[in-house]
């Protein structure tokens, strides 16, 4: 019987809802056998994850990351398998992305607070964020300030905030990560298209950069079958196959475990 897999899960690490314990909770109940955590630019619960995890030879925990880069003015994911939490190159990347939101975030609090007057970014930098609400910390403080009601809320009100992030570039974070001997994936790949598919274009780069695999099995494709695309693009270049969630906890609506995937369906490393 294949072992049914989930590489794409977040943490209250980054803007999930989920504790460690949770999160091996919910892998229980949903008979997956091999997954990954892969915070935004967050490595947080690594570590408590894999303590509790030293004793459960009947799951295979991967260590990973969803790293943000910035290619062609557009912000794209990669999902990093196989890492070292603690590792300082790796730490100093992700650290500098979670500063580029700290800043654009400090900018949003001032531009909304035009509308809003009760806000501002000051108050924003002493607001007590509880991380089991799931979200992030611009999310939680809008929401508990009376701004928004929920995430669809939010994304309406920011669409006419001027986004200046610049997050790593794909030709500094890519070789970087190859050289540490890391795994790296494109997640989600139809999101940055127009249409389920991706062009092979785009995927050709950064696989010259040294991308190892794709996400072909997500969510986000609005036709599930065409996950196929990619699972042949990966063939063809011999690249890894993932699948994933992107489960939030109960933040999203995203369900851990969907789509099904199992390990007959991924080529990893």
């Amino acid at each position: 019987m294949n072992r049914k897999v989930d590489l794409h899960l977040h943490t209250y690490a980054s803007d999930g809802e989920w504790s460690p314990i949770q999160v091996i909770e919910n892998i229980d109940k949903n008979n997956i056998s091999i997954f990954a955590v892969t915070d935004h630019d967050e490595v947080g619960c690594i570590q408590a994850l894999a303590a509790l995890l030293k004793d459960r030879e009947d799951l295979t925990f991967i260590k990973g990351v969803e790293a943000t880069v910035t290619y062609k003015g557009v912000e794209h994911h990669i999902l990093t398998y196989d890492i070292d939490e603690t590792n300082e190159e790796l730490l100093e990347m992700i650290a500098f992305n979670r500063q580029v939101r700290n800043v654009a975030n400090d900018q949003l609090m001032d531009w909304l607070k035009k509308g809003y007057p009760h806000i501002s970014s000051a108050d924003y930098k002493a607001y007590d964020y509880n991380p089991y609400q799931g979200g992030w910390r611009a999310y939680g403080y809008l929401f508990e300030r009376g701004v928004i009601r929920d995430i669809h809320d939010y994304f309406h009100k920011v669409s006419k905030f001027e986004d200046t992030r610049v997050f790593l570039s794909p030709e500094l974070y890519l070789p970087k990560m190859k050289a540490l001997g890391y795994k790296t994936v494109l997640a989600h790949p139809s999101k940055y298209a127009e249409s389920d598919f991706y062009e092979e274009s785009h995927l050709d780069y950064f696989r010259s950069l040294g991308l190892s695999g794709i996400e072909c099995y997500t969510t986000y494709l609005e036709d599930p079958k065409n996950a196929q695309y990619y699972v042949d693009y990966c063939h063809q270049h011999k690249m890894v196959i993932t699948g994933g969630s992107d489960c939030h906890g109960g933040f999203v609506g995203r369900r851990i475990g969907y789509p099904d995937v199992d390990e007959s369906m991924v080529r990893l490393w």
